[in-house]
């Protein structure tokens, strides 16, 4: 088996359908289909039984006895998964018809151990289509994943599971938020060889209101302190460039700013400790970071409680 195409489905009834079904039509002996359910209280799983009932195609579907939340059944993904390679897609989204045809053909040309695509962007603006960027080595891949200028999605990668296998590169179990974020910087570390097709094979809908990406901030800053240990952790033992670590800055410097606006009074106290040792360069520096936020998070840094407070009533105001 070549491809293995994982998808995680949790109360997607609404959206599964088309996303099974954009799929189906294009398996062949290479490339296998796994979906697993998490526990799931709407009726997606019967649709998706229904669908792959239908099929003669090489289709799996794995059911969690208990919700287990989206890391961990990404992980059982992976480790059901017989291909050579394997790629997640979103519930809620879709693929173009030559998606596995591209996919299977680049890989084949390329061996590469990740292979990137483009793909397109829909909202309730309409869809646009957004390019990765193609950068000559893996650090600036890696600092352009810790600073989010590109997308850290596993949904547009496909990666040779050994990668994920032999370096033990799992899914920190106790997020359901920033998990891909928290794996890809370390992916494109151990990984020897990277391709961009520059193919745009994918619909990335985030119309979703039940999204895990829409919740409210506040439950984004759990997850994001587990990302900034993971990262510290990760290169403490490692010799980094001056790319890189100013990128581990700058993605300080998101994380500080998430706390800073979001953050209550004792999470604030209890966590600035964290940030203490920024320096101002990086709050002005790269990354895709709004402006609120670095503002919030330099003041936060210096401990200026009173212009924070004051900060966050212009926010509201002009909210």
């Amino acid at each position: 088996m070549l491809i293995s195409i994982i998808i995680i489905n949790y109360n997607s009834e609404r959206y599964i359908e088309r996303c099974i079904n954009s799929l189906l039509c294009q398996l062949n002996n290479e490339t296998e289909l796994i979906i697993v359910d998490d526990c799931s209280t709407d009726n997606g799983v019967e649709v998706i039984k229904r669908l792959i009932g239908v099929s003669n195609k090489n289709t799996k579907l794995i059911c969690n006895q208990t919700n287990l939340g989206v890391a961990e059944t990404r992980n059982i993904g992976i480790m059901s998964a017989i291909g050579e390679y394997l790629i997640f897609v979103d519930s809620d989204d879709y693929v173009t018809d030559d998606y596995v045809s591209t996919l299977t053909n680049s890989i084949k040309d390329s061996h590469s151990d990740i292979l990137l695509f483009d793909f397109t962007l829909c909202d309730s603006n309409g869809s646009k289509k957004v390019q990765n960027p193609e950068f000559s080595s893996k650090e600036a891949y890696i600092s352009a994943l810790l600073q989010s200028r590109m997308h850290n999605s596993l949904w547009n990668k496909l990666i040779r599971r050994n990668l994920i296998i032999e370096n033990d590169i799992f899914m920190p179990l106790s997020i359901n938020m920033f998990e891909d974020k928290s794996i890809c910087y370390k992916l494109f570390y151990y990984a020897k060889s990277v391709t961009n097709t520059k193919r745009n094979i994918y619909f990335y809908d985030t119309t979703n209101a039940n999204s895990i990406t829409r919740q409210n901030p506040k439950r984004h800053i759990a997850p994001a302190l587990v990302l900034l240990d993971g990262v510290d952790s990760f290169f403490s033992d490692k010799t980094v460039s001056l790319l890189i670590n100013d990128a581990i800055q700058i993605n300080k410097v998101l994380i500080c700013g998430l706390i800073a606006l979001y953050g209550s009074e004792d999470i604030r106290t209890n966590e600035q400790f964290r940030f203490k040792n920024i320096p101002i360069r990086h709050f002005f520096k790269g990354g895709k970071i709004p402006l609120h936020y670095r503002l919030s998070a330099l003041l936060y840094r210096y401990n200026c409680t009173l212009l924070l407070t004051a900060f966050h009533q212009v926010i509201k105001f002009l909210n």
